[in-house]
Parts: structure tokens; sequence; C-alpha cells
């Protein structure tokens, strides 16, 4: 498991975002009609 308070997100990713979640985990969202 992941400790939310120790995870620090350097920078974006060029097609979405990333955001740590309270439970530890990490959630990238792509954005609107960028390839996967």
């Amino acid at each position: 498991m992941i400790d939310p308070e120790t995870v620090t997100i350097v920078g974006q990713p060029s097609h979405g975002t990333v955001t740590v979640n309270d439970n530890g985990a990490v959630t990238y969202t792509s954005t609107i009609g960028a390839a996967s």
C-alpha cells in the first residue's frame, strides 16, 4: 500500500492528470480525445 502522505507528484502527464486518492491509490485520468 502506498502512504498518500509520502507521495509527491512532480509533473502532470501530457495527456491527462494524476491524483493521489485518500486511500493511497494513484489515479490517471486521460484528457478527452487522447489515444489510449
